[in-house]
């Protein structure tokens, strides 16, 4: 997957865009915007049901890490980023809640991040 900059992308050196890894190196795009993903991958709701968080992770985020990291590396990164519960609680039949204070930070971001 290709990432652009916010601000210009079509004026930019990198109207093609850059890789992921490129993104996260360079921090800000050449035109001074955030890197997007030059095209949104589409995840089918079937694909990310009735499994665990790290699968889920893993799923969502392969499309936009392709190229830059094998599967091996993106669940190995999953597996530490993750190394906290994060559990659903159900108050009703088919209404929960994610818990997302249990990481190292105490905080949503912990999950967010």
């Amino acid at each position: 997957m290709k990432f652009i900059g916010t601000r210009r992308p079509a004026e930019s050196k990198e109207s093609d865009g850059v890789s992921f890894l490129e993104a996260v190196e360079r921090g800000l795009a050449p035109d001074q915007g955030l890197y997007v993903p030059a095209s949104w991958p589409r995840i089918n709701e079937s694909e990310i049901t009735d499994h665990s968080f790290h699968s889920i992770a893993q799923k969502v985020l392969t499309p936009f890490l392709s190229g830059d990291l094998t599967a091996h590396e993106l669940r190995s990164i999953v597996q530490s980023a993750y190394d906290f519960p994060i559990p659903l609680r159900y108050l009703k039949n088919e209404t929960a809640v994610l818990e997302l204070f249990h990481g190292p930070t105490a905080a949503f971001k912990d999950v967010a991040a």
